[in-house]
């Protein structure tokens, strides 16, 4: 299903179960396609995005795939997963834009952007 944001490549953090994807997940969406399934169980790694922890994400692009750690600052409990994307060719052009939404599907939820930084080897970005 598309429809969101084409020309994009997103990575979700979802605390709802809206199409069998679990209230505990993330993945890698492209070309606005609904962030839903197939998704990336939490709950065996121990993160639960419910329990009102900060957690660090680190994620990272080496031109072929799109790698990403969620560490909760608390438990110290960590997820590492990665997907193989093309990026550009996804957002049809070598630079985009980075943004942060969220959403939960009619539930109540907090969710704060404390802090985030990117980083390219050999560019500085225009901050």
């Amino acid at each position: 299903m598309t429809g969101g944001i084409p020309n994009s490549v997103a990575v979700k953090f979802d605390l709802a179960n809206t199409l069998g994807e679990g209230s505990n997940s993330t993945g890698v969406y492209t070309n606005g396609a609904s962030p839903s399934v197939p998704a990336i169980n939490l709950v065996p790694s121990g993160i639960n995005l419910h329990n009102g922890d900060i957690f660090y994400v680190h994620m990272s692009y080496n031109g072929t795939v799109l790698a990403w750690t969620i560490t909760d600052s608390t438990t110290g409990k960590s997820f590492s997963g990665s997907a193989a994307v093309d990026v550009p060719g996804h957002v049809g052009t070598p630079t985009a834009f980075v943004g942060f939404t969220g959403g939960t599907s009619g539930s109540t939820a907090i969710q704060d952007i404390l802090t985030w930084s990117f980083q390219t080897p050999g560019v500085v970005a225009p901050f």
